[in-house]
């Protein structure tokens, strides 16, 4: 039996392989994250990382400026693409977004500031679908100075999000 109920979660947050090289907090995904998400039988739908795809997995660091270009843009949206035809589908099956969980400071998936290059795109392709309003979903950011060991602030966060 299914519960319908999904968490839209930035690349990153289930593999840290995919960031720069020395800014990993986790040797692969957050197990607390997926632990609490398993026991509130929360599924994931992990979005693309778009930095990787862009610039390779030995990218150096850039801001939001370098990445906020017209190309980048382009490559945020095209990213999206299929990844919004399977949102759709589950939208249009009465599947519940339970929250979009971002990276602070993050130039592409910092969500709650609002400064994520491909958050942005996230935003323009989910009020595009027809029930899928990207405003009405509650939006978390972990937060860029914290490690796998100490986040039990996040995921208090995380577990009022979704037992809402």
């Amino acid at each position: 039996m299914r519960n319908k109920k999904l968490i839209l979660t930035a690349h990153c947050l289930l593999n840290q392989n995919s960031t720069l090289l020395g800014w990993e907090r986790a040797p692969g995904p957050f197990t607390e994250l997926l632990s609490l998400l398993a026991e509130h039988q929360v599924s994931i739908l992990q979005l693309p990382c778009p930095e990787l795809a862009y610039l390779g997995l030995e990218r150096p660091p850039m801001t939001f400026e370098e990445y906020n270009t017209f190309e980048y843009k382009v490559h945020c949206i095209h990213m999206l693409k299929s990844f919004s035809l399977q949102l759709k589908h589950y939208l249009n099956n009465d599947y519940q977004i339970m929250g979009i969980l971002g990276i602070e400071e993050s130039p592409s998936c910092d969500i709650q500031k609002g400064r994520g290059v491909f958050m942005k795109a996230l935003r323009i392709t989910m009020n595009a679908l027809k029930s899928g309003s990207f405003e009405a979903v509650p939006k978390l950011d972990l937060p860029e100075t914290l490690n796998e060991g100490s986040y039990e602030v996040y995921l208090s966060k995380l577990r009022n999000l979704i037992e809402q």
